[in-house]
């Protein structure tokens, strides 16, 4: 049976978790900060991206092989860069995955959303985007040092108009918009996505202490 995306995803962020806590000994502070970017990709079908943008990987989960693609290389497909900021909620789950081995602990990264109404901050307090009106399951994502990269691809036809913000739901969302945690919150600056582009959002957490 194929171990779900979100269990994968959750393991890594435990593992990184881990290894972040015990670089920690002799620092103050266990950093966690998240990169969104948006590429515009040249493919047309799921197929093209996972051959191409994700690592190969068996039925349990373990990565085969790095993605074909080198990081550099996906550089040259950036089209938008933005930081954002982990919600209150968002850490309180991190650092439940670090001191929780349990397999049934509430996942971090079920859903990737987007949300087209104007908004000029993003806080540690938000609980839902600003008018959401499209979100999908990730659909790959790589670990590399202290980050994990949570990748969704939006083929051209899906989440057309503008993008003014985004973030990550887990622990029990759905495909149901607002449904679950926001974990993290970015603005997106008016990103117009056409309807016959497609486009990778790739969400990086990084760690470090």
């Amino acid at each position: 049976m194929n171990t779900s995306l979100d269990t994968l995803i959750q393991r890594a962020l435990r593992r990184l978790l881990l290894g972040a806590a015990q670089r920690l000994v002799g620092a103050d502070v266990l950093d966690a900060q998240g990169i969104l970017r948006f590429r515009a990709v040249p493919f047309e079908t799921l197929e093209e991206y996972l051959r191409w943008w994700a690592p190969a990987r068996d039925e349990a989960g373990k990565m085969l092989a790095l993605p074909r693609m080198s990081e550099r290389e996906k550089e040259r497909y950036t089209v938008l860069e933005s930081h954002n900021i982990l919600t209150a909620l968002g850490k309180q789950y991190l650092l439940t995955y670090a001191g929780s081995p349990n397999p049934g602990t509430p996942a971090w990264a079920q859903y990737f959303a987007l949300g087209s109404t104007t908004l000029a901050t993003v806080n540690a307090g938000d609980t839902q985007l600003a008018g959401e009106f499209y979100r999908q399951i990730p659909t790959s994502y790589t670990v590399s040092g202290n980050q994990v990269d949570i990748s969704s691809f939006l083929p051209a036809g899906t989440a057309s108009g503008t993008i003014t913000n985004a973030g990550v739901f887990g622990v029990a969302a759905t495909a149901t918009a607002n449904s679950g945690t926001l974990m993290n919150h970015v603005l997106c600056g008016n990103y117009v996505k056409a309807a016959f582009a497609a486009i990778t959002a790739d969400y990086d957490l990084i760690l470090s202490s």
